[in-house]
């Protein structure tokens, strides 16, 4: 079937006069979703125009100011399929390659297993985490191939010196509302290819993961003591191995994974039904200083999956009927300077929460 949705939305009250005479547009956001779904065949438009930024009029003549297309099909008997326009990719714990939503810690203390649903078609307004081009899942016996190929325009301050292009950091708001957000609009050029290749046998299954990123223009970071590390130039490789399997009442899963520079990371878990009453979790991160990649997204404490040794602990105890106790610790450090530090660091947090469920309707908790 065939879906479309239309909506207006308008905030008042939170924009300065001054502020709202240097925006292009008017304050109302409008959206247009667009989707078509059968057996074999899916396909979809999105469109935005985020507040402030103009419509049919200024620098955005042609309407909506972001864009977006997506199409999937099957080939064959064996559940192939290609995907054209934009999509994301989601392959091991997410040290290579993870797009759009992930959990990191929360109530749900032995949920640290990240499931990786490979390539799907990207339908989403945010305008940064998704690749746009094409790619496929190539099926043969236990065997799963996805490669992908991706040209993306980026949101960038991008400068020129000696015949040479620069750019320090991508864009990343969406809005496109002032000159400066709009000078900064796709100046900045990416190709992404890479894929992962898997393998199943029995209860467990395997992976690699590599991929390949170039920019139009040489990244130059800031002289700030916690860019000091972090890789420079116009180029990016980063590729990983992931496993996951189970036996008796443990289940394992992890991701090792290099980049440039010598890079290292690894993330690595148990989940372990220690009764039938008790869960327990364990998550292990080493990630060393100079590892990086563009599409990182892992289980660790810094947003920027970087120079981290870490320990998870979880438990889920089911006390007595309708009652749970749900409760985490983590411990890890950080060997060099942080945006937010003066030095290296390291930090300790803990979580308990006690649930009572008198019925299928309603929950109590306290929580410390």
């Amino acid at each position: 079937g065939t879906q479309v949705l239309f909506r207006v939305t308008r905030s008042y009250n939170t924009v300065s006069p001054s502020d709202g005479l240097k925006y292009e547009g008017s304050q109302e956001r409008y959206f247009v979703r667009m989707k078509h779904t059968s057996t074999r065949l899916e396909y979809g438009w999105v469109a935005e125009k985020d507040p402030g930024e103009a419509f049919f009029r200024k620098s955005n003549k042609q309407g909506f100011d972001y864009n977006s297309a997506f199409a999937n099909f099957g080939i064959g008997k064996n559940d192939n399929r290609l995907y054209a326009g934009d999509y994301r990719v989601q392959f091991g714990q997410g040290l290579v390659a993870w797009q759009g939503f992930s959990m990191g810690k929360s109530e749900e203390t032995t949920q640290v297993f990240r499931l990786a649903q490979g390539i799907r078609s990207y339908s989403s307004t945010d305008e940064n985490q998704f690749f746009r081009g094409l790619a496929g899942d190539l099926k043969l016996g236990d065997f799963v191939f996805s490669p992908f190929l991706s040209f993306r325009k980026l949101d960038a301050s991008v400068s020129t010196r000696d015949e040479t292009h620069y750019f320090g950091a991508l864009q990343t708001t969406g809005y496109h509302r002032t000159i400066s957000e709009i000078n900064g609009e796709d100046a900045l050029k990416q190709i992404a290819t890479g894929g992962h290749l898997s393998f199943r046998y029995q209860h467990w299954s395997f992976g690699a993961t590599a991929v390949f990123t170039r920019f139009n223009a040489f990244m130059d970071r800031s002289d700030d003591p916690y860019n000091q590390f972090l890789p420079e130039g116009s180029s990016n490789l980063a590729g990983g191995f992931d496993w996951k399997g189970s036996f008796n009442r443990m289940f394992v899963f992890g991701e090792g994974a290099f980049s440039r520079n010598n890079g290292r990371a690894l993330v690595s878990g148990t989940l372990i039904n220690l009764s039938k009453n008790v869960e327990f979790s364990v998550v292990y991160r080493n990630i060393n200083r100079t590892y990086f990649s563009f599409f990182a997204n892992s289980f660790t404490e810094s947003s920027r999956v970087n120079d981290e040794h870490a320990l998870y602990w979880g438990f889920k105890i089911y006390v007595a009927p309708k009652f749970t106790i749900r409760t985490y610790a983590d411990f890890f450090r950080f060997n060099w300077i942080k945006y937010t530090t003066a030095g290296p660091s390291s930090g300790t947090e803990f979580f308990v929460q006690m649930n009572y469920t008198p019925s299928g309707k309603s929950t109590c908790y306290l929580r410390f």
